[in-house]
């Protein structure tokens, strides 16, 4: 069974993959899929941290570990704060071109084909 210190270490390295994997967010398509992979072996990680023997606690490495993670864990949430909000601006641009595209549909008409029934793919 690993150690309490070393199951902290691993939180706090897969707490900085995922500051990573926001930063990339929305753009990166392969982020979203990689934060998902980190969320779940963090969780494992806590379930891990929960059975093990808490004895070191008076250890400094202990202590050091633990403000680090205090201080991950607030930059975790303006991270998520900062990704949420960059979704809404992406859905905000989204739904203005989409109301955009039916303004000009209302005003102008639906846009006539311009390749013959038989070139349409």
């Amino acid at each position: 069974m690993p150690s309490a210190l070393s199951v902290l270490r691993e939180l706090h390295n897969l707490g900085e993959a995922m500051l990573s994997c926001m930063a990339r967010l929305p753009g990166d398509t392969d982020a979203d899929t990689e934060l998902v992979a980190l969320i779940q072996q963090r969780e494992a990680c806590l379930d891990e941290l929960a059975a093990v023997d808490d004895s070191a606690t008076a250890d400094p490495a202990w202590q050091q570990l633990r403000t680090a993670l205090a201080a991950q864990d607030e930059a975790l949430t303006a991270a998520t704060a900062a990704v949420e909000q960059r979704f809404v601006e992406a859905l905000q641009a989204v739904d203005h071109a989409h109301q955009a595209h039916v303004s000009y549909e209302n005003t102008h008409g639906t846009p006539r084909a311009i390749l013959s029934p038989d070139l349409r793919a």
